[in-house]
C-alpha cells in the first residue's frame, strides 16, 4: 500500500482531482492561501496499490507540467531614489513535488 503525496500549483490541483477521480482514485485535496509572486500550493494526496502507483504517478506528470507566466510590472515607486522595473516579471510555475510513502495500514471510516 502506497500513499502518494504531491504539492501542486494552485492552478494544476482541481484538474489533477478530477482526473485522478475519473482513473478510480479518491484524492484527498488540501488547498492553501495564494499569495501574489508565487501563486498558491495543494497537497493532493492518493492511496493506491503498489501495482497503482505509476499510473498516478504519470496522471500526476500530464496534469501538472512547469510553464512560464509574465506578470504586470510592479507599481511605480513612491520614494525618490526607488528604481521601476516597467518590463513584466517572468515566473515559471506549475510542475509537481511528488513523495510515495509506504503505508502499513489504511482505515475509511
Amino acid at each position: 500500500m502506497k500513499l502518494i503525496v504531491s504539492i501542486v500549483h494552485n492552478e494544476d490541483a482541481r484538474g489533477l482531482v478530477n482526473r485522478l477521480t475519473e482513473a478510480g482514485f479518491q484524492p484527498t485535496l488540501i488547498n492553501s492561501t495564494e499569495s501574489y509572486l508565487y501563486g498558491g500550493r495543494a497537497l493532493v494526496m492518493v492511496y493506491a496499490e503498489a501495482h497503482q502507483t505509476q499510473s498516478v504517478t504519470e496522471i500526476i506528470g500530464k496534469m501538472c507540467k512547469k510553464r512560464t507566466r509574465y506578470d504586470p510590472p510592479l507599481p511605480p515607486p513612491t520614494e525618490v531614489g526607488e528604481m521601476f522595473i516597467s518590463t513584466p516579471v517572468k515566473r515559471t510555475i506549475g510542475g509537481a513535488t511528488v513523495f510515495v510513502l509506504n503505508t502499513e495500514e489504511f482505515l475509511q471510516f
